[in-house]
């Protein structure tokens, strides 16, 4: 298995593990409220915080094996010779816009970090500050591999 299968792998595996992990405090939320009539205040902030971070981490996988939502109006019209340069286009898009947030989330992590700002549940607000940029360099990395040519990374299937 390729390191690039590995990394895919790994990167499925926390997704499904984090969603998994939303799905049971969803369920012991409701249990909770259902039955003795308390919600526990942590449950909201950390469940946006499992279900950010899940589709960070799935992000990956659907970018490699090319089954993102997209949108063909303009691929399906242009000409099969100029489809690489589309294609090429869009991955480097890609590293643009995942450098820009990976730069802007660490910004805005360290700055949540340094005022110490916290949310009612008491979690420090760099943590989901930093997703951004988790997001940011899974997008800027997959890009580049994309660009590279590495095999299994940015294949483009019909849906």
């Amino acid at each position: 298995m390729s390191i690039m299968a590995k990394i895919l792998k790994f990167c499925e595996v926390v997704a499904v593990l984090l969603l998994a992990s939303a799905v049971l405090i969803m369920a012991a939320v409701a249990l909770s409220r259902y039955t003795i009539g308390r919600t526990p205040t942590w449950t909201e902030p950390l469940l946006a915080i499992l279900v950010l971070a899940s589709v960070c981490f799935a992000m990956a996988p659907g970018l490699a094996e090319g089954v993102h939502v997209s949108i063909h109006f303009a691929r399906d019209r242009i000409p099969a010779r100029w489809l690489w340069l589309l294609e090429k286009s869009i991955w480097m898009l890609g590293v643009l816009l995942g450098g820009v947030l990976t730069v802007s989330g660490v910004l805005y992590a360290w700055d949540q970090f340094a005022i110490g700002l916290v949310d009612y549940a008491g979690i420090p607000q760099w943590i989901p500050a930093s997703l951004a940029t988790l997001f940011g360099a899974v997008l800027a990395l997959f890009s580049l591999a994309a660009l590279a040519g590495v095999r299994g990374v940015g294949a483009i299937k019909e849906v």
